[in-house]
């Protein structure tokens, strides 16, 4: 017989024992545990949105932790409720970036986040659905070329044609799915302040954007966000039954200005559940925080930390799964300042002449915001009075990750002339010459 072996696949080393600290030394604490049969030596950069470094040389025995590092942050206020990203660059016996996360939503009764750290999303462009009257509409189906697709009725049910019934619901909800959306349903329009202190926008009228495999509604739209922020939220109301359970029911893609994107899959009940609790007594998504919206219906609200901050350019939004109308009411943005992940100052020399046989130094400083090195090149070029070159000097350097300094070439020469100059250049390679930063000329 041949038997299934459960194997869990872990990194060399991890983040572990994450745990939030509030007040005058607020930060969070973690651990690195390593996960290999040998001591490992490693050099570790620890850092959160904050961007304050903290280095540690460890030594960590086989299959053990370090001790508790304290990763700081500018102030608590850097703390915002969901989840909370923390990056160890690490150096020496492994090589490679790792993160961590903790989540924790009940931060508002220990740090006091205020309203300019949020930044709310105008979904007005986009929204296709008043939330009070989503289970009045009838759904159908395109199916094999028919564009009001029924479903057989089932043998086992004499008043249902399908599991899900035309208005969303499922048949085999008290009522035959005929409860709706309940009269105590609070959800006012402007301003949205959720029990966890972030605020969303909520359009007036139709107030979701709602995306559906059935023909009622798109089953992706793209919506545009342009800003810049370190964490996403987003604040959704989906309706989903049982026949949905632990697949995708829906995704959110975020996409940055430099095309890199981040995912929130949208999986029932892992972090969204069905948003009319009749069937079960209370919400069961199992992540995320549940914003009650009156008795029986509530939103699932969502967060993605991205670790720093991103220019943040849309959010695409789409269904992914049959008997499902997932629905976004809201997205808001912890603000944060857009830093260039590498910069590149000018050019400058210690010398305002060119003299023979005096050494010339040229200098840039250049910034790494990055989690990977790179290579960069300066170049002292000799050129005589009617621009031949007459020698060439270069120096390769490596900018390391999460770092800023200047970088420097040295040239001298005791054959100068009257009428030469030096051009300093720096550029990515020699292969690619691609120019970082303006070339300078010392005459």
């Amino acid at each position: 017989a041949v038997l299934p072996v459960d194997l869990e696949i872990k990194d060399a080393v991890e983040l572990t024992d994450m745990e939030i600290v509030t007040g005058a030394n607020a930060g969070i604490k973690v651990k690195l545990t390593n996960n290999t049969e040998k001591q490992l030596t490693i050099k570790a950069a620890l850092s959160t949105v904050s961007g304050k470094v903290t280095e540690e040389n460890i030594t960590i025995a086989a299959k053990s932790a370090s001790n508790e590092i304290l990763v700081p942050i500018e102030s608590e206020t850097d703390l915002t409720p969901g989840n909370n990203k923390v990056t160890a660059i690490l150096s020496g016996d492994v090589n490679k970036t790792i993160c961590g996360e903790i989540t924790a939503w009940d931060l508002k009764d220990n740090v006091t986040n205020n309203a300019e750290q949020y930044q709310t999303v105008s979904l007005d462009g986009v929204v296709n659905q008043d939330l009070r009257t989503l289970h009045q509409n009838t759904y159908d189906l395109t199916y094999e070329g028919d564009e009001h697709y029924r479903l057989e009725r089932f043998y086992w049910s004499s008043d249902a044609e399908r599991t899900v019934l035309p208005n969303g619901r499922a048949w085999w909800e008290p009522g035959r799915g005929a409860n709706g959306v309940p009269s105590s349903l609070n959800l006012t329009s402007g301003e949205y302040l959720t029990d966890i202190g972030v605020p969303f926008e909520i359009s007036e009228g139709n107030n979701a954007a709602f995306v559906s495999l059935y023909n009622q509604f798109p089953d992706k739209m793209n919506i545009p966000v342009n800003a810049d922020g370190s964490k996403i939220y987003f604040m959704l109301s989906v309706s989903t039954n049982n026949m949905q359970s632990r697949i995708e029911n829906a995704r959110i893609t975020v996409n940055m200005k430099d095309g890199t994107k981040e995912i929130l899959p949208l999986t029932n009940p892992d972090n969204i559940d069905d948003w009319l609790n009749y069937q079960q007594s209370k919400p069961y998504a199992e992540s995320g925080y549940v914003q009650m919206l009156g008795d029986k219906a509530h939103s699932n609200i969502l967060a993605l930390d991205f670790g720093k901050v991103n220019q943040i350019e849309s959010v695409d939004f789409e269904c992914l799964s049959s008997e499902v109308l997932a629905g976004l009411l809201g997205i808001t943005v912890v603000k944060g300042e857009f830093e260039e992940p590498f910069s590149v100052g000018e050019i400058a020399f210690d010398k305002t002449e060119l003299t023979a046989g005096e050494t010339v130094t040229a200098t840039s400083a250049i910034t790494n915001n990055g989690e990977t090195d790179v290579p960069v090149n300066m170049i002292i070029a000799l050129y005589d009075e009617n621009g031949a070159l007459k020698e060439l000097k270069t120096e390769k350097h490596t900018v390391t990750a999460n770092s800023a300094d200047e970088y420097r070439i040295t040239y001298s020469n005791s054959a100068i002339e009257s009428g030469d100059y030096i051009k300093a250049f720096l550029w990515n390679s020699l292969e690619n010459m691609k120019p970082l930063t303006e070339a300078k000329i010392l005459r």
